[in-house]
């Protein structure tokens, strides 16, 4: 299978499908998969290719991706017979504009703000691809950097610029018997975060792996691990927030037809809490599921598990969840044309406070035109309140239209919401946030585009009763891509 940024296609396994196709991973990483305001909002200044993820979960990434296919798709076949001993691609863009913003500040200045400031942003891409006999790898590097000449722009950051760099790996295994998958993904920049209310430093990493025999002709056995860290910077006492979750999961297949599976999975997780100086939070947890995958046609797939869970916490004010309890999931996957897929997720995972449910959509009705919905309500241990869960919903829309092979037009919107669960309520609820932004590029000729953007979103003031005010940001930009 392929994948696309930014114009460059590049080969990847199709190893995420598969893991997840095969149930492998655990409900709560299934649910993640879903497109989120919360992401979407940090990473809207990214100036990077984002390889650690799919495009379609911005608009401004979808804009550039179509804006830019011509031209870095032919600088990719360029440089493609430069590198004639190994399948690697280059891309190098560096853009430059202007950008006004009226975002609220939340600390005082001793200089007043600005409101706007010339920018300039350069960005590279790395992407790697090969199958050496039954192996396949593919490899992926971005990095970029959004830096603006006036220091004292508010929306520049604490230290006038937004880094970003993004990665993965994808290796992929089918010899005889045997399958083994990893993905790994790894992401770090600068964004404002809607939970924290303020700009900050993220960190996060990813890996997913598997590994099947096929025993008999009707049985298989096999093992999966999942890791996932998360730091974020900016905590009121000086130090960085962190999360971290590991789990394993050994299960056995019986395939009752060829369209039909029984598994039974046995897991173990653990994940700790860590927020600023407090003492951190530990939870360990262990669960048991049958599980039953069924495709009554070629266009509709289920899988539906139900079992017990026991969870049991440590730390300063325990998040009140421990004991036995009982978990179910369903996942339904609906593909009736190739330009248009369903997915849908509902569970309740043993540590999860309350049920998760996310749905995506996305149609194609033409090759210029695409749409895109996310609706979901996702419940994990909370990265900014102690010894809590959080609870976010919300839903994400974009739309995406090219005009002339030349022109892009680009929609997208989100509304979210939070609230921290747990023994301890220390959190101040805050207003829903919601945002809607636009971007229109032409691109003028393979190596020469030129972008608008325009975005409307909320901010909490940080004044106690005032609520939220709107924040308005605005930019124009010329980008060469080499």
């Amino acid at each position: 299978m392929t994948r696309r940024a930014g114009g460059l296609r590049w080969r990847v396994p199709g190893v995420l499908p598969v893991v997840v196709g095969a149930g492998v991973l655990l409900s709560a990483a299934r649910a993640q998969t879903v497109s989120t305001v919360r992401e979407s909002e940090f990473r809207t200044r990214w100036v990077d290719q984002q390889v650690d993820r799919p495009q379609e979960g911005t608009a401004e990434g979808v804009a550039k991706e179509e804006s830019e296919a011509t031209g870095a798709l032919r600088a990719a076949n360029a440089l493609r017979a430069l590198f004639r001993n190994a399948p690697v691609a280059l891309r190098v863009s560096l853009s430059t504009g202007y950008e006004y913003s009226n975002q609220q500040t939340l600390t005082a200045r001793t200089v007043q703000p600005s409101k706007s400031s010339f920018f300039v942003a350069p960005a590279v891409g790395i992407f790697y691809g090969r199958e050496v006999g039954p192996w396949l790898v593919s490899a992926r590097y971005s990095g970029g950097y959004l830096y603006y000449f006036d220091r004292d722009y508010v929306a520049a950051g604490p230290n006038g610029g937004i880094p970003s760099q993004t990665a993965a790996l994808d290796v992929a295994l089918q010899y005889s018997r045997l399958n083994l998958r990893s993905n790994a993904a790894a992401s770090y920049g600068s964004g404002f975060d809607i939970e924290r209310n303020r700009q900050t430093d993220r960190l996060m990493f990813t890996e997913l792996l598997g590994v099947d025999y096929q025993l008999t002709e009707y049985t298989r056995a096999g093992l999966a691990g999942t890791a996932a860290y998360e730091s974020d910077s900016g905590s009121v006492s000086g130090m960085d927030d962190s999360t971290k979750r590991y789990t394993g999961a050994f299960y056995t297949d019986y395939f009752l037809t060829g369209k039909t599976r029984l598994r039974v999975e046995v897991s173990a997780g653990h994940e700790s809490q860590s927020i600023g100086a407090g003492i951190p939070v530990t939870r360990d947890f262990y669960q048991g599921q049958l599980r039953m995958s069924f495709q009554p046609a070629s266009k509709l797939s289920l899988e539906a598990g139900i079992g017990l869970g026991v969870v049991s916490s440590t730390g300063t004010g325990t998040m009140d969840r421990d004991g036995l309890r009982t978990v179910y999931s369903l996942t339904a996957t609906y593909v009736p044309t190739e330009k248009i897929s369903a997915q849908l997720y509902v569970g309740l995972e043993t540590t999860a406070s309350e049920p998760e449910f996310s749905l995506a959509l996305d149609w194609r009705p033409r090759d210029n035109t695409a749409f895109r919905l996310s609706i979901y309500q996702l419940s994990g241990i909370s990265t900014v309140s102690l010894a809590q869960n959080r609870l976010s919903r919300g839903f994400l829309v974009s739309a995406r239209q090219r005009f002339f092979q030349r022109a892009n037009v680009s929609l997208l919107g989100g509304w979210e919401e939070y609230e921290d669960v747990g023994s301890i309520q220390t959190t101040i609820a805050r207003d829903p946030y919601y945002f809607l932004s636009t971007t229109v590029a032409y691109e003028f000729s393979r190596w020469l585009a030129l972008e608008a953007l325009y975005r409307s979103s909320t901010r909490q003031t940080g004044v106690a009763g005032s609520g939220s005010k709107l924040e308005t940001r605005a930019s124009l930009s010329l980008r060469l891509t080499f």
